[in-house]
């Protein structure tokens, strides 16, 4: 399976293991003999995208279960990484589409002017606690026989997973993936600056 395919399977595999979480094992996934990556500070930047005119974007309190979860309802996702962050990565100009609704969650989706195909997808998966965002990590991974790799100084938990950073702040979780990363850099070191300035964003 290529790249960008499992990217799109991120997203359904997301749906199915927010379903099985609530009925499978609800202990956290098992750290032991991973690595922790530990970041620097989260950058800080007050730049952001503007929603869209035409239609009232999803927010944490119209995905999920309603924003009942913590301080994070109400965020437009498509603030989170703005078209300048997007073209700072694929090194070109670069534009997004949404946020809009997948089943329960919410996608932006940033692609380049040169029609290289290249794509980075951040989901707002809507309001969480701890022990689900944690569950939900275990089920995906499990699905894909993957073990996810902690990462500190992203939101208040972190993980890189199935070429994927998956962060819980505030009461919600979130994800950046992408297509192959440019300059031939890998999948980690490329998506951790993003998944930061989001994490920086989400009030």
């Amino acid at each position: 399976m290529d790249r960008r395919t499992m990217a799109v399977c991120l997203v359904l595999i997301a749906v199915l293991a927010a379903t099985a979480v609530g009925c499978g094992d609800s202990s956290p996934a098992d750290g032991a003999g991973t690595t922790v990556v530990t970041t620097g500070a989260q950058p800080s930047t007050d730049s952001t995208a503007p929603p869209s005119e035409d239609s009232t974007p999803p927010t944490a309190e119209t995905a999920g279960d309603g924003g009942q979860g913590g301080s994070s309802a109400g965020v437009d996702p498509s603030t989170l990484l703005t078209d300048e962050d997007a073209a700072a990565y694929f090194g070109v100009p670069a534009k997004h589409e949404g946020p809009a609704a997948v089943g329960p969650f919410a996608n932006v989706t940033y692609s380049p002017a040169d029609g290289s195909g290249q794509l980075i997808i951040i989901t707002m998966l809507g309001s969480d606690t701890l022990e689900t965002f944690e569950n939900q990590v275990k089920v995906e991974n499990e699905a894909f026989g993957e073990e996810p790799q902690p990462i500190e100084g992203i939101g208040e938990k972190a993980y890189f997973t199935i070429s994927t950073v998956r962060f819980f702040k505030n009461g919600a979780s979130y994800q950046v993936t992408a297509s192959n990363p440019p300059n031939g850099e890998d999948f980690m070191t490329a998506l951790i600056p993003l998944a930061q300035k989001m994490a920086s964003r989400v009030p």
